[in-house]
């Protein structure tokens, strides 16, 4: 079609946007060929997968990639406590999609997708339908029988958090009807010697 336009086959309006689309796919072409022959891909798609970073979970009680995982999670990793200089709970727990928390003198209470049944005293009026863990130690209604279920974990030292959002059936237990917040600590290092030292101020 394209020998057609050049030779004058085809009316003058069609001819233009013919050559137009082969003006255009030329470039394109010229600088696939640079990449194949310089064996890298720097097209946007390549360029996404390179800035990718892959965030390893357990939710699953395995250690699997997020995106291999078929239950809808969201994960707070090391780099984005530190970079956002989130301490505890409800630094970010209130903003992941479909994740409420409240705060209390006694605790905290975390609500996901809207399922539960008494937001306050769920330790003593009925029990919570969110479940929390550090580590694999369950801390579901570790805040005693008055107001909150749980105590809030300062985020120091932590591999990341995972909110898995609910139902979780029979993994987390009874309690994670709503689903499950479970903060991983870093794991530690036998074979090395490390620490970090953080410092900051205010005015």
């Amino acid at each position: 079609v394209l020998v057609q336009a050049a030779n004058g086959g085809l009316d003058g309006a069609v001819k233009t946007n013919f050559m137009r689309m082969a003006a255009l796919r030329v470039p394109a072409q010229v600088e696939a060929q640079k990449s194949a022959q310089s064996g890298e891909d720097t097209g946007p798609g390549e360029r996404r997968r390179r800035n990718i970073e892959e965030v390893i979970v357990t939710a699953q009680k395995r250690s699997e990639r997020l995106q291999d995982v078929p239950i809808s999670i969201g994960v707070i990793t090391a780099d984005d406590i530190v970079e956002r200089g989130l301490f505890n709970s409800n630094d970010y727990l209130r903003g992941i999609a479909g994740v409420s928390q409240m705060d209390s003198a006694y605790g905290q209470s975390v609500v996901i997708r809207g399922i539960e049944t008494s937001p306050f005293f769920q330790n003593f009026f009925s029990s919570t339908t969110t479940a929390t863990y550090f580590g694999e130690t369950p801390t579901t209604t570790s805040a005693g029988l008055l107001s909150g279920t749980n105590v809030d974990l300062k985020l120091v030292d932590i591999s990341r958090v995972e909110v898995l959002r609910g139902p979780q059936g029979t993994a987390f237990g009874s309690s994670s009807l709503g689903g499950a917040v479970r903060t991983i600590p870093v794991a530690p290092k036998l074979d090395a010697f490390e620490g970090k030292v953080a410092a900051s101020y205010s005015s």
